[in-house]
């Protein structure tokens, strides 16, 4: 094989593999992945929705223990 032969191998497939990078970038994959590099603004948002549910659930949680937890028996104080 020549030189001549053995870059026009590789040019062949460097075209090839441009051409089937760019077809499967502007296909379904491609575009999943630019919202993914770009932030997808649907995600941030249900994980705002999430952190709030979350910290009512939290706020819930603590009045529930306050209001179920035994009485705290007062002592007499001594003014003295």
């Amino acid at each position: 094989m020549s030189g001549g032969e053995v870059a026009l191998y590789v040019l062949a497939t460097v075209l090839s593999l441009a051409t089937t990078a760019a077809l499967v970038l502007k296909g379904p994959l491609g575009k999943a992945l630019g919202r993914r590099l770009a932030g997808d603004d649907d995600l941030s948002e249900r994980i705002e929705r999430l952190e709030a549910r979350l910290e009512e659930t939290a706020q819930r949680l603590a009045h529930a223990e306050r209001r179920l937890a035994p009485p705290v028996p007062s002592t007499p104080r001594h003014d003295g």
